[in-house]
Order: structure tokens, then sequence, then C-alpha cells
């Protein structure tokens, strides 16, 4: 019987799943890998955006974000006036969770 050794690594579960415990830079540099790896990595930086860790995304251009927007899922302390305009791109279509921090004004 030939059985053919195959490489953990190049399944896309495996990938998927190792995503989940990796720190937000290693998952970076995964996606920069190859582009099977893209793929995988990539839905795992999209996928949940906190406005406090991503402050670089208000400087993006609203290409990317309409680019990866179908990846977002979770939205968490978006601010009043913060990433609201960013994040009004009709690519956002699959978000499951939104939570806002909403100043008091007195």
């Amino acid at each position: 019987m030939n059985t053919i050794s195959k490489n953990p690594f190049e399944l896309t579960e495996i990938r998927r799943k190792l995503s989940l415990f990796l720190s937000p830079a290693d998952v970076i540099a995964c996606a920069q890998v190859c582009k099977s790896w893209s793929d995988d990595f990539v839905s795992a930086i999209w996928h949940t955006i906190e406005e406090s860790s991503h402050y670089r995304l208000g400087k993006l251009n609203p290409c990317i974000i309409a680019k990866h927007g179908h990846r977002i899922r979770v939205i968490n302390s978006l601010s009043e006036g913060g990433l609201i305009d960013k994040l009004q791109d009709a690519s956002i279509s699959k978000l499951k969770s939104l939570s806002m921090v909403m100043s008091k004004t007195t």
C-alpha cells in the first residue's frame, strides 16, 4: 500500500484553527507566507475589529475595508465619532455582533 505523507500545514482546517491561538502579529506574518496561507489567515485578521487595538484602521484607504469587509463578524468598543464612518461600508454584510461605547454628556 502506497501512502502519501502530507504536511499538516498544507491543510486549510489546521491553518484556520492555528490562527485562533496566534498573536495578531503572528497571524499577519503567516498571511504573508504564500497565497494559500493568506486566504486562511486573512480571515482571522479581519474577523474581530476592536477600535482600541486597531488604531491604524482609521488610516486605511476605504478600498481596503471594502475588500475585506465581508470577513468582519464582530466589532467591539466602537466609540462615537471613531471608526463609525469607516465601518459603514456595504461590504460589511455578515456582522454578527456590534458593541459601542457612548460618552456621557452633562
